[in-house]
This record gives C-alpha cells, structure tokens and sequence, in this order.
C-alpha cells in the first residue's frame, strides 16, 4: 500500500517528539537527590528528635538558635501497683471477716503482713483467725483465742505475735498450730495503758512497741523473754539500727521527720526534712524505713474538691539525708472499716497495702 509523504513525516515528528520526552525525564530521575531515609523509634514511629532535625531551624546572627529546653518533671510517674490478693468477705476459706454493727466501727482485718517467701498473712480477728495466702490462694488457717487482736507481726521462728491493746492488754505468741506459747501483759514500766499502743515492731533484739507514736518500749528480748528492764527510747527505729525516727504534723499541710543517732537516744533530735503536700493533711499513715537508708512517709490528704472533698493518700520517698527522692499517689482507702497497720514493708522492699472495698479486701504491692 502507499503511503502520501505528508502522513509519513507527521510520524516521523511524533516519534521523535516522544524520544525527546522520554530522555527529558531519565535525566530528571538521574540527577533528583534521594531523600534521607527517617529513623524510626521501636514502636515504628518517628521519634522526636527524627521531627526535631526535620523542621527548619531559626537563624539567629550567630547561627542557629538552640532549642528550648523540656521543662523538668515535677512529679515521678507512679510505681508499679499490683494487686496481689484479691478476698471476699464472708467466713469460708479463703474469705476475709466483715462487720458492719449499728452501733460501733465497721470492722474488717485490722493488719496484714508478708514473710520472705512472698506469702500474705491477713489477720483474719471477725473470723477469729490467721489467714495464710501463697499465689493469691489460701493455703493455712490459724485459729485465734479472741478476736480482739489489732496487729500481727512474726517472730525469728515463725511464731506468730499478737496485739491485743484494748481487751486482753497483752502481747501473745501461738505456733503455726495456733498453740499459745506466751503472754505479756503491756501494761507496766513505759506502757500506763494498753490504748496508748500505737504500733509494734519485731526486731533481733526482741519485740517493741510504739506509745502515742513518740517512744518504743522493749517488752521482750531477743530470746522471746520478758524484758523485766523495759527498755525505752524515743521514737522507732530506722531498718538498719542506726536511727531513730519520728513524724509528726507540722502544720495543716505538711509533715516533719525528725531522727537521733539510736546509740544516743538523749542527743537532742535533728530535724531531716520538712514535707509539704499542698493539701490538708488528715494522718500519716505509715513511717518506714529501709535497709539503704530511704526513709518511706504515707500521708492521707483531704482533696481539694470544694463541693465533694475526696480523700487522698500519698508515698514520699527520702534520701538518708532528708532530700526528696520521689512521690507517688496510692490507692485511695476511703471505707470507714477500722485498721490498725495498714501499710507493711516487705522483705522484698515492697511496701503492701491493706485496702477494704465494698465486696471485699485487696492487698496491693507497690513498688519502689
């Protein structure tokens, strides 16, 4: 077939035409810097300073100006809370005592405390009881001859110690087995009267107890005996021995701590630190000390919701030397059941709390 001249030289210009594009656009492609590929944080998104070093940076006469610095953190974040045992009220295993009289205090376990091998003993008094719990499951029950006791501590045996403050007036021992093995009356030389209990603590020199949350009185040595002497010094003593502590309310809304050398109890007591929580302050809840020297304070604050105040507790945590290492919100015990030692440091330096909710009682580890 033949083809007129002018239809061949159109194609020829369309060929060609399209040739000059295409060698246009290889040209481009080869010469087009390639992007600097972004860093990625582990979650796969670009981190801040991968941001940062993208936007334009200001000029300034001197170069480039520096950019502004984060403002510090005014508060830690929280530790980790679990909750390591969860109980409902009721008498069965496993369940935890419960009373709610018309007339007189709600009541449920006054003390709880855990050994080193992470075990949680619940002090069980409405069910006249000890209640062992392993993983969260009861495993043991010992059974109580009152259920007047308020504290619970163990003995370097394994012996169970009881505080009795208000009826019986007594410290009492029982084995495992819930076997009495000793009494001490409380009141005598250092104690006028059992209420005047505020805490007890067991140490390798005997068993203590607090009065009025100013002095601790020696009621047994380190051999279990009675302590005839009963030895007294001002304050409680710190985890390693060397201290002795004591806190105070130093107005609506903070606390003091104050300490002595534990070797010279008569030495005038040194303020350590001076605590504000910017809330007024109900109670302090607990005092504790650990072995590097930290000094533990739990304070129950009142909130400051105008119309419904809501109660608030907090954990200040302090360097030997009084300086504020860090600040934690706990969880809120706002029931009105009556507990005696709600809070128990760990042999795991754990502190653990004992809150009572409405179907029943939970034990949370906080760490530190």
């Amino acid at each position: 077939m033949n083809r007129s001249p002018s239809r061949v030289r159109w194609a020829l210009a369309a060929l060609l035409a399209c040739a000059a594009l295409l060698a246009c656009a290889l040209f481009l492609v080869s010469t087009e810097p390639e992007p600097a590929p972004t860093a990625v944080s582990s979650h796969g998104d670009p981190t801040d300073a991968d941001r940062a070093a993208e936007r334009p940076q200001r000029k300034t006469a001197d170069g480039p100006a520096p950019e502004p610095e984060a403002a510090p953190a005014v508060r830690e974040p929280s530790p980790k809370v679990e909750t390591v045992l969860r109980a409902e009220w009721g008498d069965g295993p496993g369940q935890l005592g419960h009373k709610l009289p018309a007339d007189g205090a709600p009541e449920g376990p006054m003390s709880m405390l855990v050994d080193d091998l992470g075990r949680i003993y619940v002090l069980d008094q409405v069910n006249q009881r000890v209640q062992v719990f392993e993983n969260g499951r009861a495993v043991a029950s010992v059974p109580l001859p009152a259920d007047t006791f308020q504290d619970l501590l163990r003995d370097p045996d394994g012996n169970l110690v009881l505080l009795d403050r208000l009826a019986r007036r007594s410290v009492e021992i029982l084995g495992v087995d819930g076997q009495p093995i000793a009494q001490v009356e409380l009141e005598g030389p250092g104690i006028a009267e059992g209420g005047a209990v505020t805490a007890s603590f067991q140490r390798s020199d005997g068993l203590w107890v607090e009065v009025e949350h100013s002095q601790s009185v020696r009621v047994l040595d380190g051999k279990g005996q009675v302590d005839p002497a009963r030895e007294r010094v001002p304050g409680r003593f710190s985890a390693d021995g060397r201290l002795l502590l004591f806190a105070a309310r130093s107005g609506p809304d903070q606390a003091a701590i104050w300490t002595r050398p534990s070797d010279a109890p008569a030495a005038a007591a040194a303020l350590l630190a001076t605590v504000g929580f910017g809330l007024p302050l109900m109670q302090i809840c607990a005092l504790e000390s650990t072995a590097d020297g930290r000094i533990l304070l739990v304070a129950q604050l009142m909130g400051s919701h105008a119309a419904r105040p809501e109660l608030a507790e907090q954990l200040v945590v302090l360097a030997p030397d009084g300086r504020e290492l860090s600040r934690f919100d706990l969880p809120v015990r706002s029931r009105p059941e009556e507990q005696f030692r709600p809070y128990f440091l760990g042999p795991d330096g754990a502190l653990y709390q004992l809150q009572a909710t409405a179907w029943g009682v939970l034990v949370h580890r906080i760490g530190l």
